[in-house]
């Protein structure tokens, strides 16, 4: 009888230790990889169009007293991320929160920038066109607000991107680039008119996700929020 059971006792563990086998296998880990300057930076966003094709913006603090917070970007090649030259606005502070590419030669940063110490934000757009990053005008029709910032950016194409984030009236806020300018479009509206747009995908075909959070400023409460919109 006990020879009986050893068979039958070793095919219950041959069983069990193939239904066990994916969930005890080795759980993949993160990986630190060094930054360019991570003591002097910080990066709120990264996009990777490819294994060795990705970028992470933010900003860093400038040199001198009138330098202020200025954008910064650093790009991975595969092997290790290298810093990328990016403008500067005089006696300005800038940051980019969102980044997103469609090529190689195409990449759009989006943010918010202000005169330093001042409470009135302009809404910040920059391009990658494969040489340099340049500073494009954002509508002023959404900026010059205490809220003032566009947060998140999905790049379809050299004339097809998206950016979302909140406007001057503490609004939600849309703009579409169409190749040659960005506009502003009715953004996406929460159950309260006070929402802010913090996150954006979008389909080659336009299909666009945004969500974000909306302020209800009667009862002082917060909900999320999402919002689909079809081309």
């Amino acid at each position: 009888m006990r020879h009986r059971l050893i068979p039958a006792a070793l095919a219950t563990g041959a069983s069990l230790a193939l239904l066990a086998g994916p969930a005890m296998a080795a759980t993949p880990t993160w990986t630190l990889v060094p930054s360019v300057n991570p003591s002097a930076t910080t990066l709120n966003a990264v996009s990777a169009r490819t294994a060795t094709d990705a970028w992470a913006v933010g900003q860093v603090q400038g040199a001198g007293d009138d330098a202020g917070l200025q954008i910064f970007a650093e790009r991975w090649n595969g092997t290790q991320w290298q810093q990328v030259p990016t403008p500067n606005i005089v006696r300005q502070d800038e940051r980019l929160l969102g980044v997103s590419a469609s090529g190689p030669d195409d990449a759009w940063a989006v943010g918010n920038t202000n005169s330093i110490s001042a409470a009135s934000h302009d809404t910040l757009a920059a391009h990658w066109d494969g040489t340099a990053w340049t500073i494009v005008p954002t509508p002023a029709a959404a900026s010059g607000g205490r809220l003032a910032s566009l947060y998140g950016i999905a790049d379809l194409g050299p004339a097809n991107a998206w950016a979302v984030g909140q406007g001057k009236d503490a609004r939600p806020l849309a703009e579409p680039w169409d190749g040659a300018a960005w506009s502003v479009m009715p953004g996406p509206t929460g159950s309260d008119p006070n929402t802010e747009v913090t996150g954006l995908s979008a389909l080659p075909s336009g299909e666009t996700w945004a969500a974000g959070t909306t302020f209800s400023a009667t009862s002082a409460s917060t909900t999320a929020f999402i919002a689909h919109h079809m081309p």
